[in-house]
């Protein structure tokens, strides 16, 4: 077959619905063919990785994780380390019959008396060991890679878990004061504690809010 000569025309078929149609192809109609766009050229040179997609009604823009300082972070720290030092000491002498609580005993202080009373358990689980679970949970929920992290769970978790065990000091600190008539000083150490989480959580949320508006 002869090649075309530059500039004379060339005759290309188009297959269009049942009959083919020619058109007339000249050397510039060939090159835009055979070359891409030159916008879609640029792009695919200076752009690396696949092709991003921008769609403004579906793209979503993740807030940074906010800066929090080492005050709160260490306090938090600390406060989980206590609560989890008195739980368990509590579960031992729970479990222990050698180890009695160093409580000074009154009128109105009376550790044995709460320990020992039916408000000791909920549903079977005594106090102490359900007290080791939540700071060890909730310490879970202040480590370093938990505040590194931005995850809603980690979030509402941390802050979700605050209120519940201040919700349970306020059924513990009634049934004490109410039915009982005594309170249990280390009790009332995982009662401080846990309201001071509650506390600090609730303040990084406010500077998390601020940060982010």
């Amino acid at each position: 077959m002869r090649r075309a000569e530059a500039g004379s025309p060339v005759f290309l078929p188009i297959t269009h619905a049942r009959y083919p149609v020619f058109f007339r192809a000249t050397d510039t109609s060939r090159r835009q063919a055979q070359t891409p766009c030159a916008e879609n050229w640029s792009a695919a040179v200076h752009t690396k990785g696949p092709p991003v997609i921008h769609d403004a009604g579906s793209r979503t823009k993740r807030a940074p994780v906010p800066n929090r300082p080492g005050w709160l972070i260490a306090s938090l720290a600390i406060l989980v380390t206590a609560g989890l030092a008195v739980s368990i000491y509590l579960t031992i002498d729970h479990y222990s019959q050698e180890i009695s609580l160093v409580c000074a005993e009154n009128a109105t202080v009376d550790c044995a008396a709460v320990t020992s009373s039916e408000f000791s358990t909920v549903f079977g689980i005594p106090l102490p060991l359900l007290g080791l679970a939540y700071f060890i949970g909730f310490g879970a929920l202040v480590t370093p890679w938990a505040w590194r992290s931005d995850h809603p769970i980690i979030r509402w978790g941390r802050l979700g878990g605050a209120i519940v065990g201040v919700l349970f000091v306020v059924y513990l600190v009634a049934a004490e004061l109410i039915v009982l008539g005594k309170i249990c000083l280390w009790c009332t150490a995982i009662h401080v504690i846990t309201v001071l989480l509650l506390g600090l959580v609730v303040l990084d949320e406010y500077r998390r809010i601020g940060q982010e508006s």
